[in-house]
């Protein structure tokens, strides 16, 4: 089983999330592909097409802005789902899960889990594995996987495409992912957090 673990950025790695790339369990033969520039649905594409022509079964897609489990890889092999994503928080508040689910013309975060794996209708690509054969097929079916459908990002664009060819997403809370953020610090942020010393 080849797997590739397939890495879009703009330039940059945070440390935490290239420590838990180290640390990871590896299943089976993997190999990992960095491509960076300034348009991710572009080397989301290259990185697609690389899996398809070298013959990966599985694509492994991760965010440089993430930490993940050590065994993160092992278990979602163990799944053996079409797309499988962790459970990831966006950035920002609300921090609402980036996993959705339909309604109507709308996309509701899913905003509460009971520890089950649950069927969604679309998701972030924070941690995102699927079988490379879905790639393939989107490719011939629609001459692409990732490029944006008009207020859409690209990993959105994928979910939509993904289910109109009948491949179910899955989310599994079990798999605890987090999303690196950034704070500012000024003077305030001092005092603000240690007012129970004075």
């Amino acid at each position: 089983m080849k797997t590739l673990i397939a890495i879009p950025c703009f330039d940059e790695m945070d440390a935490g999330f290239v420590q838990c790339l180290v640390d990871m369990k590896p299943v089976g033969d993997i190999r990992t592909l960095v491509l960076s520039g300034s348009l991710i649905y572009e080397a989301r594409e290259r990185l697609a097409d690389f899996a398809i022509q070298n013959g990966y079964d599985h694509v492994l897609w991760l965010d440089s802005d993430i930490m993940f489990p050590s065994t993160m890889l092992m278990d979602m092999m163990a799944q053996d789902k079409d797309i499988l994503t962790g459970v990831i928080a966006a950035r920002r508040p609300p921090y609402y899960p980036c996993v959705y689910l339909s309604k109507g013309e709308k996309l509701e975060p899913v905003k509460d889990f009971d520890g089950r794996i649950i069927r969604v209708d679309s998701c972030g690509f924070g941690a995102v594995l699927m079988k490379t054969e879905i790639l393939e097929r989107m490719f011939e079916e629609f001459h692409t996987c990732f490029q944006p459908i008009l207020g859409y990002g690209e990993d959105l664009s994928f979910c939509i495409r993904a289910k109109k060819l009948g491949y179910e997403i899955y989310a599994d809370p079990n798999i605890e992912i987090g999303h690196i953020g950034k704070t500012v610090i000024h003077k305030d942020t001092f005092r603000r957090e240690n007012v129970s010393e004075s």
